[in-house]
């Protein structure tokens, strides 16, 4: 809510009003204070800092200053509207705005709308906040004579009751009319850049806002909108107009918070860190947890994984359940793996936590597939079998191959080899160019007891000796070992001899020296002549 500009302030208002301009509203709060202490314009300086309190949600001051105006209301001559109309700031808050209005209706009509500065009082009082009545703003405008319409002050409120009610092209009107009253008055400048940056037109916003800071420097909310306009485009610039706006606002918990966040945005970790330790010196206010997650994140990119550990402890202890998410623990134990020494149980539990807090396919998919790895790394074939199959039924089998092979390894080495040929199956039906699933099933399908198998066993083989000898210096042996079944079967079971004769050829003419090989070579020559 913006007052009365630099220059115009001291003719007609307080310091209590200019802080209010300057939205700096702990200022506000203090000055008010200070002034009731001293008896100095009571029922202005409650209303104006109840005006404070309710832009930053204090709702027990607002209380508190209700039983102070009646404690001073007064009636007769000395009766003062501003004590009277004190409730309606605790029934905009409550969102009850027809005792709003009511209460509103019957101090004004009792001042008989003759004074126009108490009438834009009340009309700013009903547009500040988002359970805003700006339609009844507007009316009691209305109700000032055209020729007491000179001040900057009513048509900036003209302009933001316009605004509440997404009338953009009036609202600007208004603001315009306010400029040409009183050019320095800066609020209004940042208030129609606040317009075009609703309607994404981001260039005329900074136009306005520049125009903002020209015509008063010492005007922080224009800067934040700045800073706000170049956050992501130009983060250098954009940390110029922070660095001012900081100089020149209160240093609040919400500025910090920006502070923090903006300079995390940019990976300037140490900087967010140092931000975030002021934000947690603050022990006698409410902090959010996600400092301390924020502090683990920047600690982790900076490669300390100790103190990332410590800050992600924390905030598991302050954080509602509600608010965790599967992403942190998935973070949490990459941090415990990354660790020397590491407790399995704790980093199994807590992998089971982001299986737990899972909130769509990925996260699920992510937990089941952390919990597959640590089961591999631990040998346990019965988890890596069960994981496997909750993290393929989840995927469709759309598994990593690596995922895939173990999975039916775990099978195979527990000797379930006809479910270790049904994952090498889809193995090989998502890799159909890997050696690997080929191999292990055609070995699953070796241990088959029905020989209705081993058309499937032979086949197998054949793609392991086909897609091997591409690259045959990573594949020697297993082609060898392959060859030498291939040409076992036809040789034995087919009494093909020809057929199996170049099998084991085929091993010589990878290695010449190999033993059996030979000797299956001279036998079946001697059987084909």
């Amino acid at each position: 809510m913006c007052l009365v500009g630099r220059n115009g302030y001291a003719q007609s208002l307080s310091t209590v009003q200019q802080a209010l301009y300057y939205e700096n509203y702990q200022k506000a709060n203090q000055l008010a204070a200070e002034q009731v202490l001293q008896k100095i314009g009571i029922g202005k300086s409650l209303f104006w800092q109840s005006f404070a309190a309710l832009e930053t949600g204090d709702s027990a001051l607002i209380r508190l200053n209700i039983d102070r105006a009646q404690s001073n209301l007064t009636p007769g001559p000395k009766w003062d509207p501003y004590l009277s109309v004190i409730p309606v700031f605790y029934y905009i808050f409550q969102n009850q705005g027809d005792k709003a209005k009511k209460l509103s209706d019957s101090v004004l009509k009792a001042t008989d709308f003759k004074d126009p500065e108490f009438i834009q009082s009340i009309a700013a009082l009903m547009v500040s906040h988002p359970n805003h009545q700006a339609q009844y703003a507007l009316n009691v405008l209305e109700r000032i004579p055209l020729k007491k319409r000179n001040t900057a002050f009513y048509y900036q409120i003209q302009g933001d009751a316009y605004r509440r009610l997404i009338q953009g092209g009036n609202a600007v009107t208004a603001y315009q009319k306010a400029i040409q009253l009183q050019p320095d008055f800066a609020k209004a400048y940042t208030s129609i850049a606040r317009i075009y940056q609703t309607q994404a037109n981001h260039a005329l916003a900074i136009q306005w806002l520049e125009k903002a800071i020209e015509q008063d420097s010492l005007y922080g909310p224009a800067y934040f909108e700045l800073f706000y306009s170049s956050y992501y485009s130009q983060p250098s610039k954009a940390k110029e107009y922070l660095e001012k706006f900081v100089a020149l606002s209160e240093l609040s918990l919400a500025q910090l918070y920006m502070q923090m966040d903006f300079y995390f945005m940019q990976r300037q970790y140490k900087d967010a860190i140092d931000v975030a330790e002021q934000i947690l010196s603050r022990r006698n206010l409410q902090i959010a947890p996600r400092v301390h997650k924020l502090k683990a994140y920047a600690f982790a990119a900076l490669k300390d994984s100790t103190a990332a550990l410590k800050n992600m402890e924390t905030y598991f202890y302050v954080q509602s359940e509600p608010e965790l998410i599967a992403k942190d623990y998935q973070f949490y134990s990459k941090l415990l793996l990354s660790q020397k020494e590491t407790d399995r149980s704790v980093l199994s539990a807590t992998n089971e936590k982001a299986l737990l807090y899972a909130a769509d396919f990925i996260d699920s998919a992510n937990a089941y597939h952390a919990l597959l790895q640590l089961a591999i790394q631990e040998k346990k074939n019965d988890d890596v079998i069960g994981y496997a199959e909750k993290l393929g039924a989840l995927t469709g089998g759309n598994m990593a191959a690596i995922d895939l092979y173990h999975w039916g390894m775990a099978y195979y080495q527990k000797e379930m080899y006809h479910q270790s040929d049904s994952v090498f199956t889809l193995y090989t039906k998502r890799y159909p160019n890997e050696v690997y699933g080929w191999l292990w099933k055609a070995r699953s399908l070796s241990h088959e007891p029905d020989q209705m198998y081993e058309a499937a066993t032979i086949y197998a083989y054949k793609m392991v000796i086909e897609l091997g000898e591409k690259q045959l210096s990573r594949f020697e042996n297993v082609v060898i070992q392959s060859h030498g079944y291939v040409g076992a079967y036809y040789a034995n079971f087919l009494k093909n001899y020809d057929e199996a004769l170049k099998h084991f050829q085929a091993i010589l003419k990878i290695d010449p020296l190999h033993y059996d090989a030979q000797q299956y070579v001279d036998l079946l020559l001697e059987w084909t002549r």
